[in-house]
């Protein structure tokens, strides 16, 4: 149940990034720490929330963790943007090639 709370918690921050609130998409971002082994995809959406609200250098901390620990998933994750569902040159910024 906790981890249903958290991923819909971290889903409604990000769609208020995407509705320019990013006050209140921060404050809407459970405080937990993510473990990017054992989830990989809270790690990402919590990667994405923190670029959209302006935190970049954190989220690609986030995101250098994912590769190290979720490479597949990092992986998967960089085509996001081919499928349309976020900006890549983001993507771009906080995985890159290499």
């Amino acid at each position: 149940m906790e981890h249903t709370w958290r991923y819909h918690q971290t889903v409604e921050a990000f769609e208020l990034t995407l509705n320019g609130r990013t006050d209140d998409a921060l404050g809407t971002l459970p405080d937990e720490q993510v473990d990017p082994a054992a989830d990989p995809d809270l790690t990402w959406w919590r990667a994405i929330v923190l670029a959209n609200a302006g935190l970049e250098e954190e989220a690609a901390q986030l995101a250098h963790a994912l590769r190290a620990h979720a490479p597949k998933y990092a992986a998967a994750a960089r085509r996001f943007g081919d499928a349309g569902l976020m900006d890549q040159a983001l993507i771009d910024r906080l995985l890159p090639n290499g």
